[in-house]
Formats: structure tokens, C-alpha cells, sequence
């Protein structure tokens, strides 16, 4: 027991492990055992035990009986309840949670982690966060991250003219957000409309953006074209420093995309020739290929 470092605990009280042995912990993972309500009590919930824990490497908190689907959601807009005040952990490197998504996007914009390289749902898949958390992600908590899933509003089958009005305002913040993050291998982003392009391009194109970006998905996103994709790639080849994209997949075409199909298929075979390129109806899990799970070897159930 003096020597013990890691722990899982499922709905047992943690205060005696945390109090007895809480600077020699590396790994805990938890799941209360009563149902906690709120935003700021799971925050809390964790910011506490994360004090009182300085050596932990892996965390990992899986909220009482939640489960919510992947769909369009304007909580991704904007916060439910103010944030709590940012508490900084040094040695953290990986966390994983599981819960309701609008207390998932408090809990991270309430924690700076220098040293976190995954922010995963129990699974190994990237940690879905709404685009309100761009802002708090433009102040550089997660400097190491290699990978980032931004899920937005936008249904798959809306029009330009039913735009939520939070999303430019969260978007203006992506460029600041991506200059952050200059470790990101693999970024995703869900049910995002880019409004004409003029974030895709602006962001992925300029210099000082995810030089190390790898991976590039887009799943049910509009307000982007075939040709827009081709010039954030070309920006990124002329690049100085800039990894070249390895793999582009874009899952559910926008129905809003105004190009011609001979510009459409010219920037489509052009694409095909310098990157892995994948378009499809619909994504599957193979297409997906999630990159925690397919490069970085992350298991299927950190809580098994």
C-alpha cells in the first residue's frame, strides 16, 4: 500500500485513497458513486481531487449513467453556467471523461494543463468540445495537444439563412485556438459551418497554425468548398515549417456548396495526387479512423 499508484474507483467514496495517497498517485480513474448535477459540481468534483494529486500522468472521470448522441447541438455555442476559475496541474498528461457534453466544455476551460497530450472520452476518442471553448483554448492551457475535436451547430441538411448567430462569434476565436495548440497531429471538426470559407482557408493557411497538423476531418460541416479545401492545402505546402497534410476525409458533403461540378473535380483530382484524400456520404467507424485509437495506440475502454 505505501507504494500504491494507481487506482480506479467505481462508485466508491475516494476521500481516504485521495488524503492517504494522493502525491503518489499517477493514474486514478473514478466514477462517483452519486449522480453529481451540475456543470460547476463536476468542475469542482475535479478540480479538487486533481489539487490534491500533483504527480497524477492520467486522469479519468465517467460521469453516473449519461449518454448523449452525436448530433447538432447549440449548447456547443455557449456555456449553460459561468466558468470556475482555471487551476493549473503540471504533470497531468492524459485525461479521459465521460458525461454530458455542456458540462464536459466547463470542466476543460476550467483546467490549464501544460503537459496534457490527450483530452479522450473513456473509448480513446478525442474528447468532443463545443466551439464556445475556443476562446479559452486561444490562451494556450494545453500547449501539448495532438489532437482536437470542435463540435459546432449546424444541421447537416440547414441552409446559410438559418446560421446561429453564437457561431461567428466563437469562430473568430479559431485562429488564436489553432496558433495554441502548435503540437496538433489531428484535428476534427463536427457540424461546423465555415460560413463561406473564410475561416478554413484563413486559419489552416496561416503561418504559425498547427505546423505539426497530420490528420484533417470534417464530419457533417458546411459552408466550404472542394476548391477551399485545395487552397488551405496549398497554403500549407508553401508553407515554411508547415507538416504537409497527410490525410484530408470530409464525411457529408455540404448541400450548400456553390461550386460548378468541373471546378468541384478539378480540385478533387488535385487533392487526390498530394493527400489521402477520403469523401464519403456518411462516416463509418472504419472511415473515421480515429487518431488516438489508430496512431497513438489508445485503448478502447480506458475503464475496463
Amino acid at each position: 500500500m505505501p507504494n500504491l499508484r494507481k487506482v480506479q474507483l467505481d462508485g466508491t467514496p475516494h476521500g481516504y485513497i485521495i488524503e492517504r495517497f494522493g502525491n503518489a498517485l499517477s493514474a486514478f480513474k473514478i466514477t462517483p458513486g452519486v449522480r453529481v448535477e451540475t456543470p460547476h459540481a463536476h468542475t469542482k468534483f475535479i478540480q479538487e481531487i486533481l489539487l490534491q494529486t500533483p504527480n497524477l500522468r492520467v486522469f479519468g472521470y465517467q460521469a453516473v449513467d449519461l449518454y448523449y448522441p452525436d448530433t447538432a447541438n447549440r449548447e456547443r455555442q455557449t456555456f449553460e453556467t459561468p466558468l470556475l476559475p482555471l487551476i493549473t496541474h503540471s504533470s497531468l498528461e492524459k485525461l479521459y471523461i465521460e458525461g454530458n457534453r455542456k458540462d464536459t466544455d466547463v470542466i476543460i476551460c476550467s483546467l490549464r494543463l501544460p503537459r496534457v497530450r490527450y483530452l479522450a472520452d473513456r473509448y480513446g476518442g478525442e474528447l468532443l468540445l463545443g466551439l464556445c471553448c475556443l476562446q479559452t483554448i486561444g490562451l494556450g492551457p494545453f500547449p501539448k495537444l495532438v489532437s482536437l475535436h470542435l463540435g459546432g451547430s449546424r444541421h447537416p441538411y440547414s441552409t446559410p439563412q438559418a446560421r446561429d448567430p453564437l457561431n461567428s462569434q466563437n469562430l473568430a476565436h479559431l485562429l488564436d485556438a489553432l496558433k495554441a495548440v502548435p503540437e496538433l497531429r489531428a484535428l476534427t471538426f463536427q457540424h461546423v459551418d465555415f460560413e463561406d470559407g473564410k475561416y478554413l482557408l484563413k486559419c489552416l493557411g496561416t503561418a504559425g497554425c498547427c505546423p505539426k497538423l497530420e490528420w484533417l476531418t470534417l464530419l457533417r460541416c458546411g459552408g466550404y468548398t472542394m476548391r477551399e479545401l485545395r487552397e488551405a492545402v496549398e497554403a500549407r505546402q508553401q508553407r515554411n515549417g508547415a507538416h504537409p497534410l497527410a490525410r484530408l476525409a470530409a464525411h457529408g458533403w455540404p448541400i450548400d456548396d456553390p461550386s460548378g461540378r468541373e471546378e468541384h473535380e478539378g480540385a478533387r483530382d488535385w487533392l487526390k495526387r498530394v493527400v489521402d484524400l477520403r469523401v464519403t456520404p456518411y462516416s463509418t467507424d472504419q472511415e473515421r479512423a480515429n487518431y488516438l485509437r489508430s496512431v497513438e495506440g489508445i485503448g478502447l475502454d480506458v475503464f475496463e
